[in-house]
């Protein structure tokens, strides 16, 4: 799924340019500035969030699997004189960090592009990559989404229109979650671009 979805992303972040988004707003309400915490940003895209949180004291490491996303954000990163580290990975395999390397993970609509059981190993590596008493915030597209249904169904709540995506439930959210403590989850929805998007949302510990 990752390889299919690749050039669409490779597309989609050309030349592209988007406000914070709000979901990161939240980790800054809820944690404060960084004050040099640890924050690895999952699928970063152009990374107006990983810029975000590194101007508000995090020590951001920004990850994605497409060359342009990261492209952009190197030369956002130089351009404002940030210290960030920037990396291409596949979210899909393990990251090369040791245990307990971060004290918060952010992923933003990053989450939702695989099957089950590689969901489940997603998740499972998260909570390694957390440190200790560590705060995950996890949003993905939920299956009251316009999206939902629409293309080829690839397995259970998951679609190929466009690319694909797995649509969550809150129980589904609750499953994947399961070796954390979940502190918020949430459903929510937006109006964009002429439909409704939908999410699941959570704020989980270690």
């Amino acid at each position: 799924m990752v390889r299919t979805n690749k050039q669409v992303w490779r597309k989609k972040w050309n030349d592209r340019r988007e406000p914070v988004n709000a979901f990161a707003r939240t980790v800054l309400r809820r944690l404060g500035d960084g004050r040099g915490r640890t924050l690895l940003d999952v699928g970063c895209g152009i990374g107006r969030d990983s810029v975000f949180f590194a101007t508000n004291g995090y020590r951001v490491t920004a990850t994605d699997f497409s060359e342009s996303g990261i492209a952009a954000l190197e030369a956002g990163k130089q351009r404002r004189g940030l210290n960030m580290r920037t990396m291409l990975h596949d979210t899909s395999k393990r990251f090369p960090f040791p245990d307990g390397s971060f004290d918060i993970i952010y992923a933003h609509l990053s989450l939702h592009y695989f099957d089950d059981r590689s969901t489940r190993k997603v998740f499972a590596e998260m909570h390694r990559l957390l440190r200790k008493g560590g705060m995950f915030f996890v949003k993905c597209k939920s299956t009251d989404d316009a999206y939902y249904g629409k293309g080829d169904r690839v397995g259970p709540d998951t679609f190929r229109h466009g690319h694909v995506r797995h649509f969550f439930t809150k129980n589904y959210m609750t499953s994947v979650l399961q070796d954390f403590d979940i502190l918020s989850l949430r459903r929510s929805s937006s109006f964009f671009h002429g439909k409704t998007s939908g999410f699941v949302a959570a704020i989980a510990k270690k």
